[in-house]
C-alpha cells in the first residue's frame, strides 16, 4: 500500500499508478471501497480505452451495488473504443431520443409525472455523475 501510495504522489497523473492504488484499496484486509472507487475513477478518467482500468472499476462499482454507473461506464468505454465486449457485447443500448423514436404520448389528466431520477446513479462527488464524457 506504502509503494501504491508513494507511486501516486510521484505520478499524480499516471493511470497505472492510480490503478495500482485502487487495487490496494480494493483488496486489503479492511478494504476502502470509496478511496478504491476514488483511485479507479481516476485511472479510467485518464485511460478509458484500458480495458483492464474498465475491468478494475466494474469489479469496485458492482460491489458497492452501483449498477447505474457501472453501465455508463461500459456505455462510455465502448463509445470510446475500449475492448469492453465480454462485457457488452451488443454495445450500449440507444435511448428513445438517440433512436429518433421520441414519446408522443401525452400525460393522463390527474396522475403524477415520472420522478426523474439522478443522472449518474446518483452517487454525490463521483466522477461518473451525468452522461457527459469527463475531460482527462
Amino acid at each position: 500500500m506504502a509503494e501504491a501510495r508513494q507511486a501516486v504522489a510521484l505520478y499524480p497523473s499516471d493511470p497505472w499508478a492510480l490503478a495500482l492504488l485502487g487495487q490496494c484499496l480494493q483488496r486489503q484486509r479492511a478494504s476502502d471501497p470509496v478511496g478504491a472507487r476514488r483511485a479507479l475513477e481516476r485511472a479510467w478518467t485518464l485511460d478509458q480505452t484500458n480495458g483492464y482500468f474498465v475491468g478494475l472499476l466494474l469489479d469496485v462499482l458492482r460491489a458497492q451495488g452501483d449498477t447505474a454507473a457501472a453501465r455508463n461506464v461500459l456505455e462510455w468505454s465502448w463509445w470510446r473504443g475500449a475492448p469492453v465486449e465480454r462485457w457488452l457485447p451488443d454495445g450500449p443500448s440507444m435511448t428513445e431520443e438517440a433512436r429518433g423514436t421520441e414519446s408522443t404520448a401525452k400525460p393522463v389528466p390527474g396522475t403524477a409525472p415520472a420522478a426523474e431520477t439522478p443522472r449518474g446513479g446518483g452517487v454525490p462527488g463521483s466522477f461518473l455523475a451525468g452522461r457527459q464524457p469527463i475531460p482527462a
